[in-house]
C-alpha cells in the first residue's frame, strides 16, 4: 500500500517539475512559492488601504512595499 502510495506521488511530481527551459513559467513559479502566504496579507492591506482614511494609506502602502522585497 505505502509503496503504491509512494509510486504515484513520484510518477504526479515528476509531472508537475519545472524543467530548466521553462524560463518565465519557472521564475514565476518560484516567486509564488517562495511569498507563502503574502499574498493574503497583500490582499488584506488592499482592504485597509480602500476602507481607512488617508494616514494609514502610508503605512498600508509600506506594509506591501516590505511583503513584495521579501517575497523576493
Amino acid at each position: 500500500m505505502l509503496s503504491k502510495l509512494n509510486e504515484t506521488d513520484l510518477r504526479l511530481t515528476s509531472k508537475l517539475h519545472l524543467r530548466e527551459n521553462e524560463g518565465f513559467l519557472k521564475k514565476a513559479a518560484a516567486f509564488i512559492a517562495h511569498s507563502g502566504d503574502s499574498w493574503f496579507d497583500l490582499i488584506a492591506i488592499l482592504i485597509l488601504w480602500v476602507f481607512t482614511p488617508n494616514p494609514w494609506h502610508t503605512l498600508a502602502a509600506l506594509m506591501a512595499g516590505a511583503i513584495i522585497i521579501l517575497a523576493v
